[in-house]
């Protein structure tokens, strides 16, 4: 596919708010994108920083990253 992910979420029913998101990391969903991808990454400041952008506690966060995972380990036998 030669489009860019812009050209390509005008063409899908997005809201905004999840154009945004995917594409400016803007939003609370942006937020959320971002500390998942820091997780994988393992940054960890970064982890923290979204974290608390969001309010969120580390327990809440870590534990919806490994019900998540253990989601994807299933998807994926």
């Amino acid at each position: 596919m030669d489009l860019s992910l812009d050209t390509l979420l005008k063409q899908l029913p997005l809201s905004d708010e999840i154009k945004g998101a995917l594409i400016e990391r803007q939003g609370p969903y942006g937020c959320l994108l971002s500390l998942g991808e820091c997780f994988e990454m393992a940054d960890w400041k970064g982890v923290e920083h979204h974290r608390m952008r969001l309010g969120l506690s580390q327990n809440a966060v870590f534990s919806a990253l490994a019900d998540a995972s253990a989601g994807v380990k299933k998807c994926s036998r």
